[in-house]
């Protein structure tokens, strides 16, 4: 090899050494630049997270990255329940990811509406699936994450967009879908049907959704209470998912003794009777939902003596 080309060589290896020295600056001071956009998110610090946001066309840094554990920006405007700075981080086109769900985890109802509003501008925004990765399972969707929280704004927001909360197929049911699910996770199918009922035993889902709540409670109590005893094993959570259920369902059915020893010296006109009973029991049950179960236990009480 010539003296010209060990030179030419040798400068090619320096030209090789400087690039990577200069890559591996640009990549530390990327990581500095996240660390302090987050730190500053952290701190609600509006300003320096504008200035930041303003130069990340010319700075080499990535609005989506995560502090050690795992949020991005987004997340914890939200954990802070900081508005304003939402809004600026959705103006900039910050992945949303699952922080809806995480919205609603802190019943923070103003943050889902931004985010919602945000989501249908972008035609996104899906009120039963998450469209974009999220670490919860498939089956908790926004409509059902509010029902678990039983958080009537939440629940009336999703409806209004359309939103449902499908009713379980039977435990039995040898329909394809039920088939593979089965096939493939039964613990997660079981999961995914107690998440469902859970949800469809909120009384503010019941209240807003329900044709006739009060026929609904009384299906949905019987219903789990099959449930509880078809799947031993998980019958402690159809136990939880009956006591979140409106309290009138359980109350009513103990009194139905006492009601046919009513009933019994008045054949002839007993229907009219429980027709009567009925419509009053609805009354009840309605006022229950309105001002809570303490005055619907007390004329329960009465009407049953």
């Amino acid at each position: 090899m010539s003296s010209s080309e060990v030179s030419e060589f040798r400068m090619t290896e320096d030209d090789d050494d400087v690039s990577k020295d200069v890559t591996w600056m640009d990549s530390d001071m990327s990581r500095l630049r996240e660390k302090q956009f987050l730190l500053s998110c952290e701190r609600g610090d509006i300003g320096s997270v504008r200035k930041l946001l303003a130069t990340i066309s010319t700075e080499n840094f990535n609005i989506n990255c995560l502090d050690p554990l795992g949020r991005n920006a987004l997340l914890i405007a939200i954990e802070n329940e900081n508005i304003e700075m939402i809004e600026l981080l959705l103006d900039h086109n910050i992945e949303t990811g699952d922080a809806i769900l995480y919205a609603i985890g802190e019943e923070n109802v103003e943050a889902v509406e931004i985010i919602v509003e945000h989501l249908e501008k972008m035609d996104k925004f899906d009120a039963e699936q998450i469209t974009e990765h999220s670490a919860f399972t498939p089956d908790i969707t926004p409509i059902v994450l509010a029902a678990h929280k039983d958080n009537y704004e939440c629940i009336k927001l999703f409806l209004d967009k359309k939103g449902t909360v499908p009713h379980p197929h039977d435990v039995r049911c040898s329909c394809p879908e039920c088939y593979v699910a089965r096939e493939e996770d039964s613990l997660r199918l079981s999961r995914s049907r107690i998440n469902a009922y859970r949800a469809l035993t909120s009384p503010s889902l019941i209240c807003l959704s329900a044709r006739d709540p009060i026929l609904y409670a009384f299906e949905l109590s019987w219903e789990l209470k099959r449930l509880s005893f078809i799947e031993n094993e998980f019958r402690t959570d159809y136990e939880v998912c009956l006591d979140s259920s409106p309290k009138i369902t359980v109350d009513i059915p103990g009194a139905l003794p006492k009601m046919s020893k009513i009933l019994c010296p008045y054949a002839g006109s007993a229907e009219s009777m429980l027709k009567s009973w009925l419509r009053e029991i609805r009354n009840v049950v309605c006022e229950g939902f309105m001002f809570g179960c303490s005055s619907v236990e007390r004329r329960s009480h009465f009407i049953c003596v």
